[in-house]
């Protein structure tokens, strides 16, 4: 199923953790989707010619 977690403001760059409780439910399954989505993001720098928004370095899903 679909769930939407509670948002979090990121307003400077730099590395920050997204943390969220997730219900076991979602997580039996051996495939688990996810999705960002942005309201802002940073004008094009470099060579890359496109904005910037996030990169993720890891996901991580832990049961307890």
């Amino acid at each position: 199923g679909r769930r939407a977690f509670d948002p979090q403001v990121f307003s400077e760059f730099g590395n920050y953790t997204y943390a969220r409780d997730v219900p076991p439910e979602l997580l039996d399954t051996n495939l688990v989707r996810i999705n960002f989505s942005l309201d802002k993001s940073a004008p094009p720098v470099g060579p890359w010619g496109r904005e910037l928004g996030i990169v993720v370095g890891s996901i991580s899903l832990v049961t307890e």
